[in-house]
């Protein structure tokens, strides 16, 4: 996939994503691209030109380039190419939705096997309520396992 497909597409899946109410993960995940890759360097990688060394003045409160605490000489801040940020965005819907489903699914078992309430109400005072029967908990999962299988095909379509 190439940079400008992978712009494309980051940027569509997160319309579709705030269209459906999901804003908030491509919020998350877009704090998270901002944060970047930390990575470990030596001072070896600055004399290279790996990394740009930043001002000595900065050095000590800069938290992108500061002394680790582990044996790394030093922890760099790396920014995520526009696959490894399209990457992220696939991870975060394949999570949120997987646990989405198992969570129904466990709520179902526990509530058919407790002989709980046969009928729920779910809303949040502004929109309808959407009622559901016991019997309807866990029937997403074979929608869940399609879009499981699409985002896979994403992942590797990124990985080319």
């Amino acid at each position: 996939m190439t940079e400008n497909e992978s712009i494309e597409t980051f940027l569509a899946l997160s319309k579709i994503l705030e269209e459906q109410g999901l804003g908030w993960l491509v919020e998350a995940v877009g704090q998270e691209i901002e944060e970047g890759i930390i990575e470990e360097a030596s001072a070896k990688d600055f004399t290279q030109g790996l990394y740009e060394p930043r001002a000595s003045v900065e050095l000590a409160l800069e938290p992108a380039y500061r002394r680790s605490i582990n044996k790394a000489e030093f922890l760099v801040r790396r920014e995520f190419t526009r696959g490894d940020q399209l990457r992220l965005l696939v991870d975060a819907v394949d999570e949120v939705i997987s646990q989405g489903s198992n969570i129904e699914q466990d709520l179902g078992r526990f509530l058919k096997e407790s002989d709980g309430p046969a009928e729920f109400q779910f809303g949040d005072g502004e929109r309808p309520v959407n009622r559901r029967r016991q019997e309807e908990f866990g029937a997403r999962s074979s929608a869940v396992q399609q879009l499981h299988q699409l985002l896979q095909e994403l992942r590797q379509e990124i990985a080319q």
